[in-house]
């Protein structure tokens, strides 16, 4: 029922709204009476990936939004109030909209997602393992040295971001 074209626009808007309340309260339930965190993340990471699937250019900007760690460097830093899981489905979601395009901007974000912040050091590992995966997806063949350090050797491993790299490198 969702993946009908006329609903792209109105999940937009509705993905803006809370966004801009999340910011406005720094909560990540955007201020919404019986809606739990976790339950708004669930819901906002699933509009992403429609984006995403659906190809929707128009939700490029608030999709980029989305993926930042912080608000603002520094000490204590400020932590965005978006949800882990949304941060890695909007990831996701730029990887499909750029498909074969890298962009040297939004590649730089992703690269950045996947490397983590100096003073706070990796990001959560849905991020980091859609990062690897939208890197490949765009083509960021200047993203292989992230990569490669990111496939940590070529051991087997079960660590889940390790083997996105290692797929992302042999995509590249």
């Amino acid at each position: 029922v969702l993946a009908d074209p006329d609903t792209l626009a109105p999940a937009l808007a509705h993905v803006r709204a809370r966004h801009a309340a999340m910011l406005r309260l720094n909560a990540p339930d955007a201020g919404l009476k019986g809606v739990t965190a976790a339950g708004l993340e669930r819901q906002l990471s699933q509009l992403a990936q429609f984006f995403g699937q659906a190809r929707y250019a128009e939700a490029d900007a608030a999709l980029r939004a989305l993926v930042p760690r912080l608000l603002r460097p520094g000490f204590p830093p400020a932590i965005v109030p978006v949800q882990n899981e949304t941060r890695a489905a909007a990831v996701w979601a730029l990887g499909q909209l750029h498909a074969g395009k890298p962009d040297g901007a939004l590649v730089k974000q992703i690269e950045d997602r996947l490397t983590g912040d100096p003073m706070l050091g990796s990001d959560d590992e849905r991020v980091r393992r859609m990062s690897a995966v939208a890197l490949a997806r765009v083509g960021a063949t200047g993203s292989l040295p992230a990569l490669r350090a990111g496939a940590g050797g070529a051991d087997p491993t079960t660590d889940v971001t390790a083997n996105a790299c290692r797929w992302a490198v042999g995509q590249l």
